[in-house]
Parts: C-alpha cells; sequence; structure tokens
C-alpha cells in the first residue's frame, strides 16, 4: 500500500514539528550551558581574588614549606605581598610559628604589615 500524498504532507508537516521542537529545545540547553559557564566563571575568580590564600608564597609561609617559600622567592615572589587581609608572607611564617621561614623571610627583605605601615607602605 502507497501512501496517498494527503498522508506524505501529514508526516512532512510532523517532522518539521519534531525538527523545530528539537531545535528550539537545542537552543534553550545552549543557553543554559552558555550561563553555567558564565556562573562558574564568576564563581571561581571570585574565590581566587577573596581567598586569603590566593598568593602561594603565603600558603607556604603559613604551611612551613620552605622549599615552596624558597622556589617563590626564586621565581621572583614579591616577599612583602599583602593578602587580602593585609598580611604579609612574614606575618603568617610568625603566626604559626614557622621560625625557619620567617629568617628566610627576613633575610629576603620581609617585614610584617605592621613594620610596613611604620614605613608608611
Amino acid at each position: 500500500m502507497v501512501p496517498d500524498r494527503a498522508q506524505s504532507c501529514r508526516a512532512e508537516g510532523l517532522l518539521q514539528q519534531q525538527l523545530k521542537r528539537l531545535e528550539n529545545c537545542a537552543h534553550r540547553v545552549d543557553r543554559w550551558l552558555t550561563i553555567k559557564h558564565t556562573l562558574l566563571t564568576l564563581a571561581v575568580t571570585s574565590l581566587l581574588t577573596t581567598t586569603a590564600f590566593a598568593d602561594p608564597i603565603h600558603d607556604a609561609a603559613m604551611n612551613g614549606d620552605i622549599a615552596g617559600v624558597t622556589t617563590e622567592l626564586h621565581k621572583g615572589a614579591d616577599v612583602n605581598a599583602k593578602n587580602k587581609d593585609g598580611e604579609t608572607p612574614l606575618d603568617y611564617a610568625i603566626e604559626f610559628n614557622q621560625t625557619e621561614i620567617a629568617n628566610l623571610l627576613r633575610k629576603h627583605g620581609g617585614k610584617t604589615d605592621k613594620e610596613l605601615k611604620a614605613e608608611g607602605k
């Protein structure tokens, strides 16, 4: 049995409707993925700029990682860089009783936030 022209037209119309629905669905998914990507990018950016440990030299000083502090100094890290709370790597070394790191930072010109403020920095 061969479908008549009317049946073929109806079938074609149904296929076009389905295709349109799929295209609309794809556009919604694409918009959703774009929004998700944007939100994730904003969240990561926010975390990286607001975390107290965003600077590797601060993190290394706090954790007693002398090799990490040395590496950061050799890479040219600012020995007196301040985090969002105004603390320097030396502040962290002192706060977390990392005497060897504190001595290393001082040897490289490291100062506490208080000392920098006294110097007008």
